[in-house]
């Protein structure tokens, strides 16, 4: 007797890739800003961030006053799909010149149109 039903058979293959959706990626990014005083002291401003899911890390130099760092941890939010928000509040301890805890936080908006460029407004800020 015959039968049309599928043999049940094992193989040895690789399991299915991952999508980014399912697993947590970090976002990494380094700034550095130069200023350059006519009558003071030259100095450069750099800013590291990393990113995942929810949590924020950001470490800076000579930003809050010179010979001074700050590590910041924050929770970032966002909504939007034609007019995406992004807002992060942050809690930071600064040593240095300048030593103390400061709150912050940044934010962008950006509107996205398919005929016309994006438009973005960003702003960081620390008390």
């Amino acid at each position: 007797m015959s039968t049309n039903a599928p043999i049940s058979t094992t193989t040895n293959t690789a399991p299915a890739l991952r999508t980014a959706a399912e697993e947590k990626i970090w976002a990494f990014s380094l700034s550095a800003y130069t200023y350059l005083l006519p009558n003071g002291h030259d100095y450069v401003q750099p800013t590291f961030t990393a990113d995942r899911d929810w949590l924020h890390l950001e470490a800076r130099y000579n930003y809050e006053d010179l010979d001074t760092g700050s590590a910041w941890v924050g929770y970032n939010f966002s909504g939007g799909k034609r007019l995406a928000w992004e807002f992060t509040p942050m809690l930071g301890g600064v040593l240095g010149d300048t030593t103390g805890i400061a709150p912050g936080y940044k934010g962008s908006l950006s509107w996205w149109n398919k005929d016309k460029p994006t438009f973005v407004v960003a702003v960081t800020l620390a008390f």
